[in-house]
């Protein structure tokens, strides 16, 4: 089984997906956010998810104008994934590590520091849901079953 995440906004959607053993997490596509209901139906037959976590976006500690539309994706897959749970996970922050991200690895490639031109925008609202799921993931880690010292395994 695997996880997804969602970075909601206002135009776009970055959604980011775990590996099968649920440890490490992977950015995928950027769909339009007023088409999300019709990517999600495609998104949930590829990767039949376990769980579906959503950027609980705030500001000073109030949630903010983004989160109408992820409650509305929120009721959306519980009206019509009723068997997928969802939960929200704190995104603060996470657009501006993406591009901070970025910014140093086109910079890398480059040797200078990078511009945030269409190939550097076209990352970061993917690679934003995958630190959103790396969170979760974190906070939610999976207990690891202790080896014996005589394992060879």
């Amino acid at each position: 089984m695997t996880l997804i995440a969602l970075d909601i906004g206002k135009y776009k959607t970055g959604f980011a997906v775990t590996d099968e053993s649920e440890t490490m997490a992977f950015p995928k596509n950027i769909v339009d956010t007023p088409k999300l209901g019709e990517a999600l139906k495609k998104i949930i037959i590829e990767y039949m998810p376990r769980m579906i976590v959503l950027g609980h976006s705030v500001f000073e500690g109030e949630d903010n104008e983004i989160m109408m539309l992820v409650y509305e994706t929120r009721d959306f897959i519980r009206e019509n994934y009723r068997e997928i749970p969802t939960t929200l996970q704190d995104e603060s922050f996470t657009s501006m590590e993406s591009r901070k991200l970025f910014t140093y690895v086109e910079g890398m490639k480059r040797g200078t520091v990078a511009t945030k031109g269409k190939s550097f925008n076209e990352h970061i609202d993917n690679t934003a849901a995958m630190l959103i799921l790396e969170r979760y993931l974190a906070k939610n880690k999976k207990p690891q079953i202790p080896r014996e010292e005589n394992d060879e395994s």
